[in-house]
């Protein structure tokens, strides 16, 4: 076989790799993404957003976007967020968000760690609990999506309800809407953009 022949097969061999490449990463991993927020949350999602008045195509983008709609969504931990949240508890800053040094006073080690570890489909914040007032275990417990959905609904659903739905996931994922100059704050850039184009797909299915 010449030389001519074996670089032909190794360009059409690279082409199909490439191909495939692209296809596993955005054709069958989005609608794997689709399919698995549908299956696993779509009821649950559907009667949340209807009981606290939120886009379901929002909430099932922000499902695909933050545990692509597993069951068992897993867990994340923040430092930066423990650290802050132990700094709190030994009245080095006198609050962080909406809690102040008391609300921390009985937290042992443990319970820090997990109060800076997002939990269930919508992967909150642990210490979200508190605001909540409940458990972590309820973050990512049978009643994790009406939970997580009540959260979004007082925190931030004035956004999902005034269409501003590129402020939303924003402060989903920041804190903060997006800023009037620069660009986005989210450690993924392609995060917003992305629950954009899933939300045009859960609109429709």
């Amino acid at each position: 076989m010449n030389r001519k022949i074996q670089f032909s097969l190794l360009i059409v061999l690279l082409s199909l790799a490439g191909l495939y490449f692209l296809y596993t990463t955005f054709v069958k991993g989005r609608v794997g993404n689709y399919q698995s927020v549908i299956y696993n949350y779509g009821t649950e999602i559907d009667n949340a957003a209807k009981k606290y008045n939120v886009d379901a195509s929002y909430l099932k983008s922000l499902c695909a976007l933050e545990s692509s709609g597993k069951r068992s969504p897993g867990y994340r931990f923040e430092p930066k967020v423990y650290e802050k949240l132990s700094q709190l508890k030994r009245a080095e800053i006198a609050k962080y968000e909406f809690l102040v040094t008391a609300d921390l006073r009985n937290a042992s080690d443990k319970a820090l760690r997990n109060l800076a570890t997002s939990w269930g489909p919508f992967q909150l914040m642990g210490y979200k609990c508190l605001e909540l007032g409940i458990k972590v275990n309820d973050l990512k417990g049978d009643n994790s999506v009406d939970h997580s959905v009540r959260w979004i609904s007082q925190s931030y659903g004035h956004l999902i309800r005034s269409k501003r739905y590129k402020d939303a996931f924003h402060f989903h994922n920041t804190g903060r809407v997006v800023p009037l100059i620069g660009r986005y704050l989210t450690h993924d850039k392609s995060y917003i953009p992305r629950g954009i184009r899933y939300m045009e797909y859960f609109s429709k299915n």
